[in-house]
């Protein structure tokens, strides 16, 4: 198997590159590749043309917003993750991998269908274990665990194969697997581009004409037969909802208008991850989502608008590009089209499939009898080793392992603090979060609850008022500032300290007005989605506070 094609498949069975453990998995093959190209040809080829570079630049775009980004540590996780784009540019670049390229794209359909018949195999499984396999909220999420992206691949699959000169019944086979694993994705967006997709492959490829037309069927028809066994038919529903009347596209309205706000008033970009960890502090609606659910606006939030908008622009000029084979095009009309809607581009294997269709012949070739390339390829491949094992205990249920290898994980921090038992065996890591990240406000909340244990209300009360200005929409957060403070006020009565008395009465009577002003900032539609926000006290709260007012 060709070094392009192996990488591929560790890529898409790890999981896509999503997470860090997958992607830099991925990348220490990559790395280990490179270190022995110069050993075997004596010399590495850098591809050096406007569209390698692109590439380059988006991933050192990720490397500088370390130094400014929200939670630089979680940044950090971001860049290491991205250096594995870079190093599969490379490889990719290299003349012995460039010939193989046709063996990638005949690779991409045998693991979308292999994986689809799998995932069928887990179907069976699960009437003898009662667990659901590679099936998310009913929906076929494969390898991915993300329906949406795994039908993205299956489609691309199935483009790769109508443009084959000749078809086995292996070919015939992954194209009905791969026809019924997007049905049973059960994803309105892939749902209409796979409809007009196979109408373009009909169109423009006559030879494969009656491959599409069976196969089509085929797979619709395994599908249904799927989907009918598995009980699934409630979630059919879902593919007839308009715009309006779907929940999921409400929301990502008001992802997206908050995002362009957020892009506007910080052009350089939060860095890796500071989306969901600001999200609270201004977003307009009671959501928590990690990315965007658009992949261009989610690079901006990252690491600016120049970056973002190179990315975009070289998108366009690939499709446009006479030198772009028409296969590929559609590819990436998919993939670039796509990720517009979706977080696609967090899956890394959809960015080296944009790799794939770079023109990387002009590149810089290094000749060289040393082995510094090789000591550099063999580090970096080490430092994802060393990265990948601490993700990899992180997502593996292994925090103790995770922190003692990446002391600075805020997710796993995170977690930590809030599963131990005890106030006190939370307070370090919540110290330890508060240092790297001025929006945790789940570690300024244990802080309060600390300082309130041990008698120091005005500083519990501060605390508070801190989380207050990040998390601003539950009712809940407000009703515990109103504890802290009558707290506070009956012990500055009882010591007749009425200095502090009054700061606390104060407090108490703001608070009403602080959750009308969290209010006025949300979007007509907040109220719409899933998750609402709450901002009404209860009337034995709003008594108590009327009382304060008279005083």
């Amino acid at each position: 198997m060709q070094p392009v094609s192996l990488v591929i498949a560790v890529a898409f069975l790890s999981g896509g590159c999503f997470s860090l453990w997958s992607a830099s998995l991925t990348a220490s093959i990559v790395f280990a590749f490179l270190a022995i190209a110069p050993r075997r040809g004596r010399k590495l080829v850098l591809p050096y043309s406007l569209p390698a570079l692109v590439i380059f630049g988006v991933v050192a775009s990720y490397g500088a917003s370390v130094f400014y980004a929200v939670d630089s540590s979680m940044a950090l996780l971001g860049f290491v993750k991205m250096t594995a784009v870079a190093g599969f540019a490379v490889l990719s670049s290299q003349p012995e991998n460039e010939l193989g390229k046709n063996d990638v794209w005949n690779l991409v359909p045998l693991l979308g269908g292999c994986s689809v018949a799998v995932c069928l195999g887990g179907v069976l499984l699960s009437f003898f274990t009662g667990k659901s396999y590679f099936f998310q909220n009913d929906r076929l999420g494969g390898f991915f665990g993300y329906a949406n992206t795994f039908a993205l691949w299956l489609l691309i699959g199935i483009v790769a194969l109508a443009f084959r000169d000749k078809w086995q019944r292996r070919h015939y086979a992954f194209f009905a697997l791969s026809v019924c694993g997007i049905f049973l994705a059960i994803s309105r967006s892939l749902a209409v581009i796979s409809l007009f997709t196979l109408v373009l492959l009909f169109l423009l490829r006559p030879a494969a004409r009656r491959l599409v037309a069976t196969m089509t069927f085929a797979g619709l028809a395994l599908g249904a037969i799927v989907f009918l066994v598995r009980g699934m038919q409630g979630d059919y529903d879902r593919l007839l909802q308009t715009p309006d009347q779907a929940g999921e596209w409400l929301s990502r309205m008001v992802y997206y208008q908050d995002g362009i706000h957020l892009v506007a008033s910080h052009p350089a970009g939060l860095g890796y991850l500071g989306y969901w960890y600001s999200q609270p502090a201004w977003q307009t609606a009671f959501y928590d989502t990690r990315f965007v659910h658009c992949s261009v606006l989610q690079y901006a939030i990252d690491i600016g608008v120049i970056p973002a908008l190179a990315l975009a622009g070289l998108g366009v000029a690939l499709l446009i590009s006479r030198k772009t084979p028409l296969m590929e095009k559609i590819v990436l009309a998919l993939v670039c089209g796509h990720s517009l809607i979706d977080i696609d581009l967090e899956y890394l294997l959809l960015l080296f499939v944009i790799c794939l269709c770079l023109p990387l012949r002009s590149s810089l070739v290094w000749e060289t009898r040393t082995v510094v390339p090789s000591i550099v390829a063999v580090l970096l491949a080490l430092t994802h080793c060393y990265f990948g094992a601490a993700a990899f205990s992180a997502d593996k249920g292994h925090p103790d392992l995770a922190l003692a290898l990446y002391p600075r994980n805020t997710e796993v921090l995170e977690s930590q603090m809030m599963r131990v038992p005890a106030l006190e065996e939370a307070v370090p890591y919540a110290r330890a979060l508060i240092e790297q990240n001025d929006y945790a406000f789940l570690a300024m909340d244990t802080l309060a609850r600390e300082s309130f244990s041990q008698g120091d209300i005005r500083k519990a009360a501060e605390l508070k008022l801190d989380s207050l200005s990040i998390n601003r929409l539950l009712a809940s957060d407000y009703l515990e500032l109103l504890s802290i403070c009558a707290a506070g006020y009956d012990a500055a009565m009882r010591d007749d300290n009425f200095e502090d008395a009054e700061y606390y009465r104060q407090l108490i009577v703001s608070i009403p007005g602080m959750m009308e002003q969290a209010g006025q900032s949300l979007n007509k539609n907040a109220y719409r989605l899933k998750h609402k926000p709450e901002l009404e006290l209860p009337i034995q709260a709003l008594e108590y506070i009327e009382n304060f007012i008279k005083i």
